[in-house]
């Protein structure tokens, strides 16, 4: 007689282990975005109408103030000021059309510094650049709605015809102060407004690199260290394309006397290759550097690494597609947006996104088409911010070998624990965290840690920390950081399963034979097809995850015993054994 072999399929499971100065952005074809929720929704109503340059300011709770294309200044009621309709020197088409400063001290006031652009009337006449200009606002005026106050200052130093496209701004190293960059040629211009107001008197920096082309972007780094320029050529001359020797180069900032030294790293040399660089965004934790190029045809998305002993040769393609050049912007929730529109004069009805940009490329999480504008349509440009109000802190995850999770969503089982950690903060920072917007009171709140204990559905939701510290300055600084959990229940089956297995080799009294262990699988797994079976002949295999690799003619041995893992692909819960492993003899 046959004998009948049993396997005991044992179920078991390892341990499952900025600031709302930059909340609103008004840009292209009437297009905007809020980002008071944490995420970013679409909006319409703005009256902005550029191809390219735009700007945007909110205050610290994150309420808008005005906004501009260069030319004009529009309040929060989308009305133009009545000093400044159309009376601003910027141009729409400036790739940096203006850029928004506070003063430090006085609440009310706010400088609006343009850059214009050689152009042409409808005629054919010749427009010369404008060069750098700078504004006050006064919120006060027009009925608080806001309203230039007093006149222009020309802060060219007479290259206003050669002044190039570009304008940025960071916070500076000393109390109270912010820095304003412009280029000119291979000079850079850095204005400091401080409790004085605009000091009128630039840092000059010369560089080796003689930047003839006006075009593309300016960005400084958030810790205020590095800055890059980009030199935008391609162009078309009678009817052919040229993309022309393009550059993107990256140079160190010095935030306390405003100086760029003259080490710049040429990052992109060769325009045919890569693309002409127009658009420029630093990471949130100034590690990685991202360009925009086109070369005619395609936009090309591009990261370096600044921690890399290479950092040139760090080059690497995050996307590739048809369209247009366009600009590159850091975000509230910690993402850059990138714009891709279809030519100069057609734009697009989406944002792609880079959803972590700390990370390599290989873990960036690039998205194509990841937010709808709605109504608006988005052209070249995004309006650009001061580098430092865009602070996210790093929340990292224990259980995670300590990965960041901040603006991510992540999946948990329930019963699991779960611990979170911030990034180290000097001074005497205050942490406040909240589950769906409403404020976790009890001993972890106040703390860097959260933790999780025995997670259930009702954890469900958006947590969101919120850090408040005054600097050395006096001067305060928030870091927010959010991210989502999802709540998952592990796969429910019974702890035990039986198969058994008629002797049918050569000698069947041996023992052995050998077992399909895939016939078994639909019956497990009660034919959910987002549950996984992995089978381990023991606890250390299933410790290492060193799973039975050929299910399908697994061969008894002395053990009859095996493990089961069963796994939620679409959770990643495992089945929580409850009573331990459960053994039975050879039945025969």
């Amino acid at each position: 007689m046959k004998n009948f072999i049993s396997i005991l399929l044992l179920f078991c499971a390892l341990n499952v282990l900025a600031q709302g100065e930059a909340n609103f952005w008004f840009f292209g074809k009437n297009a905007g975005i809020n980002f008071n929720s944490g995420n970013p929704i679409a909006i319409s109503g703005s009256n902005l109408n550029t191809n390219e340059g735009c700007s945007s300011f909110s205050d610290k709770n994150g309420n808008l103030l005005f906004y501009s294309d260069g030319t004009t200044v529009w309040d929060k009621t989308n009305t133009p000021m009545p000093n400044g309709n159309g009376t601003l020197k910027g141009h729409p088409s400036s790739t940096q059309s203006a850029i928004i400063v506070p003063h430090p001290q006085k609440n009310n006031l706010y400088f609006i510094f343009t850059v214009g652009t050689e152009w042409q009337t409808d005629d054919g006449t010749p427009i010369p650049s404008s060069g750098l200009n700078s504004y006050v606002v006064d919120m006060t005026l027009n009925g608080s709605l806001g309203d230039i106050s007093g006149s222009s200052k020309d802060l060219s130093d007479g290259f206003n015809t050669n002044w190039s496209e570009k304008v940025a701004s960071v916070k500076g190293a000393e109390c109270n102060t912010f820095w304003i960059i412009s280029l000119v040629q291979n000079t850079y211009y850095s204005y400091k407004v401080d409790i004085n107001g605009l000091n009128p008197t630039p840092v000059k920096s010369v560089v080796n690199y003689f930047s003839g082309d006006r075009r593309g972007y300016l960005k400084i780094s958030p810790d205020g260290k590095k800055i890059a320029s980009a030199t935008f050529t391609q162009g078309t001359v009678n009817g052919n394309n040229v993309i022309g020797n393009g550059k993107l180069h990256l140079y160190s900032f010095n935030d306390v006397t405003g100086e760029v030294l003259n080490d710049g790293i040429e990052i992109i040399s060769n325009a045919e290759l890569d693309g002409a660089p127009y658009g420029i965004e630093f990471s949130p934790n100034s590690t990685k550097l991202y360009t925009s190029t086109f070369d005619g045809s395609y936009n090309k998305l591009i990261q370096f690494d600044l921690e890399s002993a290479n950092i040139a040769a760090s080059k690497s393609l995050v996307n590739s597609q048809i369209g247009y050049r366009g600009a590159l912007q850091l975000a509230p929730n910690g993402k850059i947006y990138a714009t891709v529109p279809v030519s100069y004069f057609i734009g697009t009805k989406y944002l792609n996104v880079i959803k972590s940009p700390n990370e390599q490329v290989s873990e960036s999480n690039f998205q194509l088409n990841a937010l709808n504008l709605g109504t608006g349509y988005a052209m070249q440009g995004l309006p650009p911010f001061i580098a430092s109000l865009l602070l996210p802190i790093e929340i990292t995850s224990v259980e995670n070998n300590n990965q960041i999770i901040t603006n991510q969503k992540i999946k948990l089982c329930v019963g699991s624990n779960y611990t979170f950690n911030t990034e180290f903060i000097p001074g005497h920072p205050d942490y406040s965290w909240t589950h769906q917007n409403i404020e976790i009171n009890n001993e972890i709140n106040n703390t860097p840690t959260l933790t999780l204990t025995n997670i259930q559905t009702s954890d469900n939701g958006i947590y969101k920390l919120e850090v408040n510290l005054i600097d050395d300055c006096g001067f305060p600084i928030i870091y927010k950081g959010n991210f989502e959990v999802e709540v998952f229940y592990p796969p429910v089956i019974s702890t035990t399963f039986i198969y058994d297995q008629c002797d049918i080799d050569d000698d069947s009294t041996d023992g052995i034979t050998l077992f399909n262990l895939s016939t078994r699988i639909e019956e497990i797994t009660q034919n959910d097809p987002d549950l996984e079976v992995f089978f381990f002949l023991t606890q250390a295999d299933l410790d290492a995850n060193n799973a039975i690799t050929q299910i399908d003619s697994y061969t008894s041995a002395s053990n009859p015993n095996l493990l089961v893992k069963l796994v939620n692909n679409r959770s990643g819960c495992f089945y929580n054994r409850e009573n331990g492993i459960k053994r039975i003899p050879y039945q025969s």
